[in-house]
C-alpha cells in the first residue's frame, strides 16, 4: 500500500500534540473540528484548509511558516498529463487515490493558479504562498467550452477545480490512467446510436453525470469555404464532420483545441468554416448551421462516487445557481436538476 502522502506533516503534528501534553479530542475540539479528521491530518491522509492551518499553528505554538515547513512532499510525486520535469516548474495538485498527483500549471483552467514549485535536484514540490489544499482539489478533462466560466460564477466552496482541455477520447484515457477524476464527453456510439455508451470501454464500472446539451454543427462561411477549421482526431467535434462531410474533398484542415480558438480562427477568416458548438457561435456572433443535438456528460470511476470531492460536485451540478445562470446562457440547455 502507497505510503500516506503527508506522512511527515502529520507526524509532526502529532509529535508537536503530544509535546504539549494534549489529546487528539482537546486540540480536535478546539480547531472546530471532529475527532476524526485531526486523525487524518496526523496520518497523513489530508491537510488542513488554510483557516485551519493558522488555527493548528498558533495552537501549536508555531508561526504559519513553521507550520508549512514540516509539508515536504513525498519524494516522488506522480506526475500526470506531463513528463517529470528536468527544470524547475510551477505546479498545481490534487490527490487520485493516495497518490499526490502534480501538473505542470499554466495548462489548466483557471490558467494562473499554482501550488507549489518543483525541484528536479532534490524531487520535491514545496507549497506557495495559496496553495490550495490538494485533498480538496479536482482535476477535470474535457473539451467543455463554459464549465471553468460557470464555475467562477457558482462556485461550490469546498472544492477547487482545475480543467485540462482536451477532446472526448482523451478525456476519456485520461479517466482510465487515473490522471483525472472526471472526464467530459459527448461521444457518439455508431452502433447503439447514442451518446456515451461506455460499456466495454473500460476495465472499470463509470457512473455518469448529466450536465447540458449544446446544439453542434457548422459555423462562419457555410456555404462554401475555403478552408475547414476542426479539432483534433479523436474529439466528438470530428467525428461529427468526418460524419456529415463522408469523404468529400473538404481541402486542408487547420486543427485547433478549443471551440473557443475555433470560433476565434474563423472570426478572422471571413472564408472559412469551423465545426462548433451553437453558444459559442451565438457568443461571437457568427452564422451557424446545426447539424446535431448532443448530450455532454460528466464521467467517473464507480469507486470514486464516495469521494467528498466527487459528491460535491455531483452537489454543484444538481444546484439551483448553477441551472438558473445555465438558463441565462443562450444555446445551452442544462440537464441535471
Amino acid at each position: 500500500m502507497t505510503s500516506a502522502p503527508f506522512q511527515a506533516f502529520g507526524e509532526a503534528v502529532r509529535a508537536r500534540r503530544e509535546e504539549l501534553g494534549m489529546t487528539q479530542l482537546h486540540l480536535s475540539e478546539r480547531l472546530y473540528m471532529t475527532r476524526q479528521n485531526l486523525a487524518e491530518i496526523e496520518s497523513g491522509r489530508r491537510l488542513p484548509r488554510l483557516d485551519t492551518a493558522r488555527r493548528l499553528a498558533t495552537l501549536l505554538g508555531w508561526t504559519l511558516d513553521a507550520l508549512t515547513a514540516h509539508l515536504a512532499r513525498e519524494s516522488h510525486p506522480h506526475w500526470v498529463m506531463d513528463a517529470e520535469p528536468t527544470e524547475a516548474s510551477p505546479v498545481i495538485w490534487t490527490l487520485i487515490g493516495e497518490k499526490l498527483c502534480v501538473a505542470k500549471a499554466g495548462r489548466v483552467a483557471p490558467p494562473l493558479m499554482v501550488d507549489g514549485l518543483w525541484d528536479p535536484v532534490t524531487a520535491l514540490v514545496r507549497d506557495v504562498p495559496g496553495a490550495c489544499d490538494p485533498a480538496s482539489t479536482l482535476f477535470l478533462a474535457g473539451c467543455d467550452p463554459f464549465v471553468s466560466w460557470l464555475w467562477q460564477r457558482t462556485p461550490h466552496p469546498d472544492i477547487t477545480l482545475y480543467v485540462f482541455s482536451m477532446g472526448s477520447l482523451a478525456a476519456l484515457q485520461a479517466l482510465a490512467e487515473g490522471a483525472v477524476h472526471l472526464a467530459g464527453s459527448h461521444l457518439f456510439d455508431q452502433k447503439s446510436r447514442r451518446y456515451n455508451r461506455f460499456d466495454n470501454r473500460f476495465s472499470f464500472k463509470t457512473r455518469r453525470f448529466p450536465y447540458l446539451m449544446w446544439d453542434s454543427g457548422a459555423l462562419g462561411a457555410i456555404q462554401s469555404p475555403d478552408q475547414w477549421v476542426v479539432k483534433e482526431p479523436g474529439s466528438e467535434a470530428r467525428a461529427l464532420f468526418e460524419r456529415q462531410r463522408g469523404m468529400s474533398d473538404s481541402g486542408p484542415l487547420v486543427e485547433l483545441d478549443s471551440h473557443w480558438a475555433i470560433a476565434r480562427y474563423v472570426a478572422r477568416h471571413p472564408h472559412t468554416a469551423g465545426v462548433g458548438i451553437g453558444a459559442v457561435a451565438l457568443a461571437m456572433n457568427l452564422p451557424f448551421l446545426p447539424w446535431t443535438r448532443e448530450p455532454f456528460e460528466w464521467i467517473t470511476r464507480e469507486e470514486w462516487t464516495r469521494d467528498p470531492r466527487i459528491r460535491a460536485f455531483e452537489q454543484w451540478l444538481r444546484s439551483h445557481s448553477l441551472t438558473d445562470l445555465m438558463q441565462k446562457v443562450p444555446g445551452i440547455i442544462p440537464l441535471m436538476s
